[in-house]
């Protein structure tokens, strides 16, 4: 996405769905089977919108992500259930810390002493994981994703669903503008009424996809 937007095209995809739609298409390389890739990444090749600069993201995204030292294996997420398929929490955290120190190069001594912060923090995090405590809720949008995407795997390994099929839903976690919509669905919500929310957003997938 940095990239995305260093090379100027975040205005003109805004505005341009066909750039929208090939850009969605990318990310998903990130989601699609494992032994699918190749496949997917020939289909975006096919559409690649005659847009300037597009060929140079699509020309970084093949250095970094297929001939760079980054395996596909790193960086596709399909089968990843537990733990994180993005960089979110680091790119938070990095972004606090930067604010907190309120300048780009601190001094050795207000450096040391936001780490010592840091330590009892992340002390106090693991000590309240240890003796159960709850977590702190989740970004309610990065769980609808979770929804969408764990549904449209589970159908996908099911057979339910064709891997095309599979891909039309789940580029669902990239349409931020649909998910704000859903987000707002479930706002005013509990935690309980939330998790109610979020099945009834998977079934109407699901309802989508029998149609």
């Amino acid at each position: 996405m940095k990239k995305f937007i260093s090379l100027g095209l975040k205005s003109e995809y805004e505005k341009n769905g066909e750039l929208s739609s090939w850009f969605k298409m990318v990310c998903c390389l990130a989601i699609v089977p494992l032994d699918y890739v190749d496949k997917h990444f020939e289909n975006v090749l096919l559409i690649t919108p005659d847009i300037p600069k597009a060929d140079v993201f699509l020309k970084y995204v093949v250095d970094t992500y297929f001939k760079g030292v980054y395996k596909v294996s790193m960086w596709n997420h399909f089968n990843t259930n537990e733990t994180p398929r993005t960089n979110n929490n680091l790119e938070g955290y990095n972004f606090r810390l930067n604010k907190h120190l309120s300048v780009s190069r601190p001094n050795i001594y207000t450096a040391i002493n936001k780490l010592k912060e840091e330590e009892v923090d992340a002390s106090l995090k693991f000590f309240r994981a240890l003796n159960g405590n709850k977590a702190p809720p989740r970004n309610k949008l990065y769980v609808i994703n979770d929804v969408i995407f764990l549904n449209q795997r589970q159908m996908l390994l099911n057979n339910e669903i064709s891997v095309e099929t599979y891909i039309k839903y789940s580029i669902k976690v990239f349409d931020f503008a649909k998910l704000e919509k859903k987000l707002d669905k479930i706002d005013e919500c509990t935690d309980d009424d939330s998790a109610e929310s979020l099945s009834d957003i998977s079934t109407s997938d699901d309802q989508e996809l029998s149609e």
